[in-house]
C-alpha cells in the first residue's frame, strides 16, 4: 500500500457514509422480534411517528445470534410508534434478536453505496497500487520464459534461492513405489523426471476408487524441524486443489497417516513444483516418519501421475539473492505476459530453483462486509469523503435527504478527499517493469 492507513471494513465505511449523509439509522434491536417480520428498537426508532419510516431499506450487517443471517435485506412496510415495531417485507428467513445490529436507509440503498465505493476505488486504480509478492515459480532446464503470476501490474524485483540450509530429501522417487491395489501400476519413469535418474509414475485406471494409490518405505526421519514439503507433480489430467494428497506416516505403508497434505491445483501435462505447509510443523507428531504415499481424495477417472524429489524444508532457512535487472525482462506473447530470463540469468539461477517475485497489483474491491475481502486496501478516510461527496452531488436536489446546503456539504467532503488523494499514490521502485 502507498501509506499506512487505519484498517476499516466495508461495513464501517458504509455506516460512516450513512452518518455523513444523515440517511441511515444504525442501531440494534432492543427486543426479540418474535417473528420474521418484526424489528423492535425503542432507542433507534423512538423518535419516529407512526409509519414515518415506511419504505426504508433494512439491512442486517451481522448475524443475529440464532436469528436472521448477515446480509439479508427488506423494506419497512409499516411502523407502530407506540411499540417501536417496524414491520418488514419481504420477511427475513429468521427472527430479529435483541442486541442484533441493523441499518435502515432512507434515500440510498446499500447496493447504491457499495457501487459508489467500488467506483471510488476503481477511479484510483493506477494510483493506489498495492505491494505483492509471489513464490510459485520454479525454474526448469532449458526453459527461459515463465508466466507472470496472477495479479501483477508492475514487477520491480526478482530473487532466487541461493541456498537452503535446513532441507532434507524425503524421497528421491528414483525407484518403484508399491501400488496399493493390483489395478494400479507403479513404475520408475525415466522419460519424465525433474531430479536424479527417474520419477515415480502411477497409472490409475478408470475402475480405481478413491483412497491410497501407492506408498514407499523410507529410512526413519524426524521432520519436526521443518515446516514445508516440496514436491514435483505432473498429471495427465488437470488436478483441482486437494484432489490428490501426499501422506506421511510413522507406520508402514501409510496405514495411519500423521500428515495428510493437499496438493494444490496442477495444470495437465506440466511439471509443477509445489510448496505445502506441514500441518504439524515443529511438532513431536512428525517423528520417525517411515513411509510416504499418494492418496486420491477425488475420483479422477483414468489418468497418469508422476511425482519427483519430495523433500522437507524449513522455509526460514532459504537464502534469497536478487537477480540483476539486466538478466530478466517482461515480454508479451498474445494476451499472456512472461518473465524472461536471459541465458546468463538462467545459468546463474540454475534449474529447480524457487523465484520470489516482488511488485505491485491494483487495489482489490471489497466484495464482503468483513474479513479479508471486506477490508479496504485504499485509505478508508478518502473513500468515505469521496463517496459522501459523490452521493451528495448526485442527490443534490433530492427532497428525501435530511441535509441543508447539500451542495456546500458535498464541496467540503470533496475538498477533504482532494487533500487525501495525493497520499494514495504508490511510489514506484527503481527498475520497475510494467506487466
Amino acid at each position: 500500500m502507498a501509506q499506512s492507513i487505519q484498517s476499516r471494513t466495508r461495513t464501517q465505511i458504509r455506516q460512516q457514509i450513512g452518518r455523513h449523509l444523515n440517511d441511515a439509522i444504525i442501531s440494534t434491536c432492543t427486543s426479540n422480534g418474535g417473528d420474521a417480520v418484526s424489528l423492535l428498537d425503542t432507542y433507534g426508532l423512538g423518535k419516529f411517528a407512526d409509519n414515518e419510516v415506511n419504505g426504508r431499506q433494512v439491512y442486517i450487517p451481522t448475524l443475529h445470534t440464532a436469528g436472521v443471517p448477515a446480509g439479508e435485506k427488506a423494506w419497512v412496510s409499516s411502523f407502530a410508534a407506540a411499540t417501536a415495531d417496524a414491520t418488514i417485507a419481504p420477511t427475513f428467513t429468521a427472527n430479529t434478536i435483541s442486541g442484533g445490529a441493523y441499518e435502515m436507509w432512507k434515500t440510498f440503498t446499500v447496493e447504491e453505496v457499495h457501487d459508489a465505493i467500488d467506483l471510488a476505488v476503481m477511479s484510483v486504480t493506477d494510483e493506489a497500487y498495492q505491494y505483492q509478492q509471489d513464490e510459485t515459480i520454479w525454474t526448469q532446464t532449458d526453459l527461459y520464459e515463465y508466466t507472470v503470476p496472477t495479479g501483477f501490474k508492475q514487477i520491480h524485483r526478482i530473487e532466487y534461492v541461493e541456498s537452503t540450509s535446513i532441507s532434507e530429501q524425503l524421497e528421491s522417487c528414483d525407484s518403484v513405489w508399491t501400488a496399493s491395489t493390483g489395478i494400479i501400476t507403479a513404475t520408475a519413469a525415466t522419460d519424465y523426471y525433474r531430479e536424479g535418474s527417474a520419477s515415480t509414475r502411477l497409472v490409475v485406471p478408470l475402475a480405481s476408487a478413491t483412497g491410497l494409490l501407492a506408498t514407499k518405505t523410507i529410512p526413519a526421519m524426524d521432520i519436526f524441524p521443518y515446516n514445508q514439503l516440496e514436491i514435483w507433480v505432473r498429471s495427465s489430467s488437470a488436478l483441482a486443489a486437494a484432489d490428490i494428497q501426499v501422506v506421511l506416516d510413522d507406520t508402514a505403508a501409510c496405514a495411519s497417516p500423521v500428515e495428510t497434505l493437499d496438493i494444490p491445483a496442477t495444470s495437465a501435462n506440466t511439471w509443477t513444483r509445489h510448496k505445502i505447509s506441514l500441518a504439524d510443523a515443529y511438532s513431536n507428531a512428525d517423528i520417525k516418519i517411515i513411509s510416504v504415499g499418494l492418496n486420491m481424495d477425488v475420483d479422477k477417472g483414468a489418468f497418469f501421475i508422476w511425482v519427483d524429489d519430495i523433500r522437507v524444508v524449513n522455509s526460514a532457512s532459504r537464502i534469497f539473492r536478487t537477480l540483476s535487472p539486466n538478466l530478466w525482462s517482461i515480454v508479451s506473447e498474445g494476451s499472456t505476459d512472461y518473465i524472461k530470463l536471459s541465458p546468463t540469468g538462467h545459468n546463474l539461477v540454475g534449474a529447480n530453483t524457487l523465484l520470489r517475485i516482488s511488485g505491485l497489483r491494483i487495489p482489490a474491491l471489497m466484495t464482503t462486509d468483513t474479513g479479508t475481502t471486506g477490508t479496504s486496501e485504499v485509505d478508508p478516510a478518502w473513500i468515505i469523503h469521496q463517496v459522501s461527496a459523490d452521493l451528495l452531488i448526485g442527490h443534490a436536489k433530492s427532497r428525501s435527504l435530511d441535509i441543508k446546503d447539500r451542495q456546500g456539504l458535498a464541496e467540503r467532503h470533496q475538498e477533504q478527499a482532494d487533500k487525501l488523494r495525493p497520499k494514495l499514490r504508490t511510489r514506484l521502485k527503481p527498475n520497475t517493469s510494467k506487466v
